[in-house]
């Protein structure tokens, strides 16, 4: 713990957040932080499902960081510590699980746990990371005791359900290894083996089954809302995410090659290998891996396609095969990888620690000094732009370890100190060189050898273009944006687009509406290609109330949007004002038509054209309601808001409208909102196949809005009770399992 509060005081101590989410985590907490502290975010409006992929899982920060505190960064900082130090113990236990003594855990902990890839995962706050991690070395652990009972099998699914629920890409690794563990279970022998692969099969299956009921917090409202979603199978289907050629395979064992992904194992890994082959591999490591053969499998199949020339064809074959493709990140198994090759390092040093370097023959001195040449030659060339100090000492300990060890494989003889000390002693010294030489992963961004700056003071992109729309008035005001991803103002204001695995339908229509040239083939929102503010279509601004636009210069040029003003630039992007900011944000619409619901893009020109005559655009099976006599030509009325609370679940509004017709909020339509107007109960309709609609009278009217998500309690009050009863059985297996001690009666006389 010492290292890591070394590792990481610059964070701590700075007022700065890291990996630059800090812009858009703070205004995201204030937007979805309800009334008691916790999350209160109806994903359906804004964004998408489950709850915890959206946007990258910062939501688990709400009970802890109050964005209005002057402790708001120190706080973040320290929940992104904590992940990281938990990580760290899960290793520890795997390793203790495994025999492993505790001060050669505690070495495989550390290396593993401050790795690169934890250090990525922790800096951007992506908890789900975290979990699927935590989860997957819980795995192996569990695995680790041969032919376990039901208290582990209980485990086993509790487990796979809490990833389920973060990531199912974590969940597919938990069933391979669990069924590879069955598999090759060495208790029970081959003579049936189509008996052996029933029995493998059937308890992998029970165990998913009963994981799926632990994460139903997650998958019934998924289900059940895919109405609401823009949702395909063959979206899943995708192409591997690969290193970027066989540089990417040495990056696990040699520091600073400039590839992605940033892993790291450490300097013992090689070393490892060499002396196994040398004095043998322990029992218990040559059985745990064993158990696990189809991860290895499926990690290796992942190192193969990044190899050039072979590589390609297999990753394209990989990528036609739907849900398994979905994992399609080569930091999962890079995940598998940074967590098991530490500790089986760990165990080889273990069992071979009192031997001596003079006992290392000939082959191996070659094979090590052939190694450290390799890492002192790329440490030097790659490493000094990142962290001068750290390549430096690794450049300097890798070319002397070259040279002493190619020095002595001729057979000269070596220097009687060092030939004296234990491979203990020695790989010691490389856990904490391999530490030393990820540090630099704390401080800089994704990889060593760039220049980026890692911790970022926590204020706007765009403070003075933000300001001049926060301080907007205006009850309802709506910003749409040229940009990528999850945008700060909406979270402060409207919500927005996120990162998500869920795509609402109402978004779809949303960007269709905004540009013909917009593409709907991608599967995620934030996937979308941006659209230029000058493609943008005037009629469509207007239907959703845009307010704002906050457009990048150069792809705007000097070319006007109708109805909007330039107000202020700021950093190459310039703020556009609507000009006629006496209207109303709201209309009613006292004309409509019913259509059979249409696709996306085929629906764009019916929806535009039907807004240009003042008419309401609704699906077939939506209820009807009595249009207005009076209803003027042109137009749709646009109405006085009188009052206005706006919340991520909940919306209050006192209008004046002298029609009666379908207000229209034009806010992703869900089938969880609820409305009650002047007292009473009316129903919401699928206003222009996307937005929410709601019947009024003319006049005044009070109108209430509620979102309750019905599937999600379903779901969450399984998940409660399948956990309740896991847990019972895990506390009540290990509670037998457990020694007890019988006093014996003291020898009378």
């Amino acid at each position: 713990m010492g290292i890591a509060g070394l590792l990481w005081s610059g964070t701590i101590r700075s007022d700065a957040t890291p990996y630059g989410d800090g812009s858009r985590i703070m205004p995201w907490l204030s937007f979805v932080s309800g009334q008691d502290g916790w999350p209160a975010w109806n994903p359906y409006r804004n964004g998408g499902y489950p709850l915890s992929a959206d946007p990258e899982q910062f939501w688990y920060l709400v009970p802890f960081v109050d964005p209005a505190s002057p402790w708001a960064n120190l706080s973040l900082n320290l929940c992104l510590f904590a992940l990281l130090v938990a990580t760290v113990g899960a290793c520890w236990l795997l390793a203790r699980r495994l025999g492993v003594d505790p001060v050669w855990s505690a070495a495989a902990a550390l290396t593993a746990g401050f790795g690169e890839l934890n250090f990525v995962a922790e800096q951007s706050a992506r908890v789900g990371g975290f979990i699927g991690t935590l989860t997957l070395i819980g795995v192996f652990a569990l695995l680790a005791k041969r032919r376990p009972g039901w208290a582990t099998h209980a485990g086993l699914a509790l487990l796979t359900g809490v990833s389920l629920i973060m990531m199912l890409q974590y969940t597919i690794v938990h069933v391979i290894a669990i069924f590879s563990a069955y598999l090759t279970d060495p208790e029970v022998r081959w003579k049936q083996p189509l008996m052996r692969l029933l029995d493998a099969g059937l308890r992998t299956a029970a165990i998913f089954a009963a994981g799926l009921a632990v994460a139903a917090i997650t998958i019934v409202p998924t289900i059940m809302h895919l109405s609401d979603a823009k949702f395909t199978l063959d979206a899943t289907a995708q192409a591997p995410i690969l290193a970027s050629n066989g540089l990417g395979i040495l990056r696990f064992v040699v520091p600073f090659v400039p590839v992605w992904p940033p892993v790291f194992a450490g300097f013992l890994v090689v070393p490892a290998v060499l002396i196994g082959i040398s004095f043998g591999f322990p029992e218990r490591l040559r059985t745990w891996w064993r158990s696990l053969i189809l991860v290895v499998l499926f990690c290796t199949l992942f190192l193969v396609m990044c190899i050039p020339i072979a590589g390609p064809p297999l990753a394209e074959l990989y990528a036609n095969l739907p849900i398994i493709s979905s994992m399609r990140q080569f930091l999962l198994p890079a995940t598998v990888i940074d967590i098991l090759v530490p500790i089986a390092a760990a165990m080889v040093f273990a069992a071979h620690h009192a031997r001596h370097i003079s006992q290392l023959g000939r082959a191996t001195r070659l094979g090590l000094a052939i190694y450290f040449l390799v890492c002192g030659s790329v440490a030097a060339v790659f490493g000094y732009a990142a962290s001068p100090v750290g390549a430096s000492i690794a450049t300097a300990f890798c070319a002397t370890a070259a040279a002493y060890f190619g020095f002595t494989a001729s057979g000269r003889r070596g220097v009687d100190g060092l030939e004296r000390r234990s491979l203990g002693q020695t790989g010691m010294a490389l856990v904490a060189l391999s530490l030393a030489t990820v540090a630099p992963t704390a401080f800089v961004e994704y990889l060593p050898g760039t220049d980026t700056k890692l911790h970022v003071d926590n204020k706007p992109a765009l403070p003075q273009l933000f300001s001049m729309i926060l301080a907007d008035p205006s009850s309802y005001v709506r910003i749409e944006t040229d940009y990528r991803g999850v945008q700060t103002l909406h979270a402060q204001r409207r919500g927005g687009a996120t990162f998500s695995l869920y795509f609402p339908r109402g978004q779809a229509y949303t960007f269709a509406n905004l540009s013909a040239k917009v593409s709907l083939a991608e599967q995620r929102p934030h996937w979308i290609e941006p659209i230029p503010c000058n493609e943008m279509d005037p009629r469509a601004l207007d239907l959703l109330s845009v307010d704002y636009l906050l457009c990048r210069k150069r792809p705007l040029g000097d070319s006007a949007i109708a109805s909007f003003s330039r107000i202020g630039a700021e950093k190459g992007t310039i703020l556009l004002k609507r000009n006629d900011r006496n209207r109303s944000s709201l209309r009613v619409y006292c004309r409509w038509r019913a259509l059979d619901t249409p696709m996306p893009l085929q629906a764009r020109d019916d929806v535009l054209n039907a807004f240009d005559r003042g008419e309401v655009l609704v699906p077939k099976d939506d209820q009807a309601w009595p249009g207005d006599p009076a209803c003027p030509p042109g137009r749709a009325t646009q109405v006085v808001i009188s009052a206005i609370e706006d919340h991520a679940d909940a919306m209050r509004l006192s209008i004046d409208s002298p029609v009666s017709g379908l207000l229209v909020i034009p806010d992703n339509f869900a089938s969880g909102w609820s409305a009650v107007v002047n007292g009473k109960p009316v129903p919401i309709a699928r206003a222009f196949f996307a937005y929410r609609g709601i019947p009024i009278a003319a006049g005044r009217s009070e109108i209430s809005l509620a979102y309750t998500d019905t599937p999600f309690w379903i779901g969450r009050w399984i998940s409660i009770a399948s956990a309740v009863v896991l847990l019972i059985v895990v506390v009540t297996g290990f509670i037998r399992r457990r020694p007890v001690d019988i006093a014996v009666p003291p020898a009378s006389g």
